[in-house]
């Protein structure tokens, strides 16, 4: 018979462990975006394909072609 303490701290742990990366990855995203946007200089983040994820107000002023 499985011992039902030990599976219940496990879903517990592991419950806790998704909420928090969860809420690391919102964070992170905020402060990556703030950055962005409060940066003075065009700036431009893409994923491994190329395709733009975020860019600043500085980028699309400067046009398609710029960077």
């Amino acid at each position: 018979m499985p011992n039902v303490g030990r599976l219940v701290k496990e879903a517990v742990v592991k419950e806790l462990s998704e909420r928090l990366s969860e809420r690391r990855q919102r964070m992170l995203s905020a402060v990556v975006f703030t950055a962005v946007d409060q940066a003075s200089d065009a700036v431009e983040i893409t994923d491994r394909s190329a395709r733009v994820l975020l860019k600043n107000r500085q980028r699309d002023a400067r046009g398609p072609d710029y960077l």
